[in-house]
């Protein structure tokens, strides 16, 4: 029996020939470094999402439905042998943009504590010493009034994990002022760790603060600043 004629006994069709074809990359705010193919955002181009009160929040590239996420990598810093790591570490493009697009917010908007503490560097050296898009937030103090409010007012504009980073950044930060210690001191706790103690990691945060600055994290770095200070008009 020929092909096509097999080929439909069993139902299948050829699909268009433009159907082939793989889908163009997204356009990325604030990411343009060379080896990607990817362009600024020009603004109306991704998909928004729409939140509570008719809010919309364009947080991360639109893929198609066959596309995988994109991703950021950045060099982590390997201790034991006193310098950067061979292979970089991956991050999901989409949290890494959301994620940086609530903390610049949360800074122009003159949340306390946020922006006398938090830079696009930090929050560069906070993922990459952390390794997680959410910057290592567990959770923050829903008892505190002020706390509640915050993550209140973010999850209407973010979603959830952006609004919960938000409130744990200015609870850390009060604990910070109170205690007078580093931010990334009260980041971690001021309880027992059996891994390192909070004056252990303030010192290696500023480690990996020199870290997000090397030539090797430069495109990291600039999708965060990116999409921490979006240009007017891309959001």
């Amino acid at each position: 029996m020929p092909l096509n004629r097999l080929a439909a006994f069993f139902g299948y069709q050829q699909p268009a020939a433009n159907a082939l074809a793989p889908p163009n990359p997204p356009n990325v705010a604030g990411f343009g470094s060379p080896g990607y193919g990817l362009k600024p955002l020009r603004p109306g181009l991704d998909q928004p999402i729409k939140l509570k009160g008719g809010k919309k929040f364009t947080y991360g590239p639109t893929l198609h439905a066959n596309e995988q996420p994109l991703f950021v990598q950045g060099y982590r810093y390997d201790r034991r042998r006193g310098k950067l790591e061979t292979l970089p570490k991956k991050f999901n493009m989409e949290d890494v943009r959301m994620y940086s697009s609530a903390i610049g917010d949360a800074i122009r908007s003159g949340i306390p504590g946020i922006a006398e503490n938090v830079s696009p560097e930090i929050v560069t050296a906070m993922l990459l010493k952390e390794g997680r898009e959410n910057l290592g937030t567990n959770e923050y103090n829903a008892n505190d009034p002020e706390s509640e409010a915050i993550y209140e007012k973010y999850r209407d504009d973010y979603g959830h994990e952006p609004a919960v980073l938000i409130a744990a950044m200015y609870d850390k930060a009060k604990v910070a002022r109170r205690l007078k210690i580093p931010f990334a001191s009260a980041w971690i706790g001021t309880g027992r760790s059996p891994y390192e103690t909070s004056a252990q990691y303030a010192a290696d945060t500023e480690n990996f603060k020199k870290i997000a600055t090397d030539k090797k994290n430069q495109s990291l770095l600039n999708f965060i600043r990116g999409s921490m200070m979006p240009e007017p008009g891309s959001k």
